[in-house]
């Protein structure tokens, strides 16, 4: 059966009735992660694979592909794990993946293990062997930028803490060359990620700042899309290529959180981290300020201005930063509340 057909009888309730054995679906999975060849940049690809999955059936080709993809990586709650295969089926993967991790490339081990993460299946002891894996075998620098991030982010959704995991991928998040890579989605990931499991690494707080700064102040917000000039683009399947998404206000506001969670800025932290943290503040409060006077609509969402800039007047009230001059007064409020729950707009005021 091909990848499509064994989606339609998974997801339709089917398999026992055509004989598809949990043991045997498992096998096919393992195969077919551990057989194919990644593309850099390409997570595309893995809705094409990935029978277990059943988001974006009825989508087909490279950018109605890449639409659809989006599915996988959206959603929570019981809406996404009806768009994934049985818990018996992601046991038995998992005790067969364990026995053969050294055969699967670590970015197809990545969106295997994002499987997991998104349907909400937690099996520490496997976890635990992939992380152990990546970090002895020296694998977490063949990972592209999608599948650095999104390895973080499947331990921190599962709520799985491997320190020296977080450890190695920070180290190779603040490279040079990696870190000018990285794309507004990797960036997001990763805050998510370390600000959930409070794992504090200086070095890589300080990198994400001054990397979110290079890439917001380089932007058009009129634009979706990054500039290919700046960011290389994602590859599809057809081999067309997509540039990567541009920040949005709410992602901003994301990311804020994150860097207010692990109390960047606090006394015992450097001055030059302090620097870099209210830098990227200030870059924020530009790029919002921007966004809202000329983002297309599709790029904004209702009272997301006033979310990011009650954020920020959080992190100015904690104190360990000094950013409350970016915080918009007077006829910048009327801009800033448009669309926002009344509510909110007291909450500023």
């Amino acid at each position: 059966m091909s990848v499509k057909e064994l989606k339609a009888a998974l997801r339709g309730g089917m398999s026992q009735d055509l004989g598809l054995r949990t043991e045997v679906l498992a096998q096919r999975a393992v195969s077919i992660y551990e057989t194919f060849l990644p593309r850099v940049l390409s997570w595309h690809d893995y809705q094409y694979l990935t029978f277990w999955f059943f988001g974006g059936m009825d989508k087909e080709g490279g950018r109605d592909g890449d639409e659809s993809a989006k599915q996988f990586f959206a959603g929570d709650g019981a809406a996404t794990r009806s768009m994934f295969a049985d818990d018996a089926f992601f046991r038995a993967a998992a005790r067969l993946i364990m026995k053969r991790i050294h055969k699967i490339h670590p970015i197809n081990l990545t969106y295997f293990v994002w499987t997991y993460s998104r349907a909400g299946i937690v099996i520490p002891e496997f976890m635990q062997c992939v992380a152990d894996y990546l970090c002895n075998a020296g694998k977490i620098p063949m990972c592209d930028r999608c599948s650095l991030g999104t390895m973080v982010w499947n331990f921190s959704k599962c709520g799985i803490r491997h320190d020296r995991y977080f450890e190695l991928t920070a180290a190779e998040c603040v490279r040079p060359n990696r870190l000018r890579s990285l794309a507004p989605r990797n960036f997001q990931n990763t805050m998510i990620a370390y600000s959930r499991m409070m794992h504090w690494h200086e070095k890589y707080v300080d990198a994400m700042a001054r990397g979110i700064v290079r890439l917001l102040d380089a932007h058009d917000p009129r634009y979706p899309k990054t500039d290919k000039h700046i960011l290389f683009a994602y590859t599809c399947k057809d081999g067309s290529e997509v540039p990567a998404d541009a920040f949005r206000i709410g992602s901003l506001t994301v990311i804020l959180k994150a860097f207010q969670a692990l109390r960047t800025g606090s006394p015992e932290h450097p001055e030059q981290l302090r620097r870099s943290a209210e830098g990227v503040c200030a870059s924020m409060a530009d790029y919002a300020r921007r966004s809202v006077a000329s983002s297309p609509r599709f790029m904004r969402e209702p009272g997301d201005a006033c979310d990011f800039f009650l954020q920020l007047a959080r992190v100015a009230a904690d104190g360990r930063l000094a950013i409350a001059h970016l915080l918009p007064t007077g006829p910048e409020l009327q801009s800033v509340f448009v669309d926002a729950p009344e509510v909110k707009a007291e909450q500023f005021r």
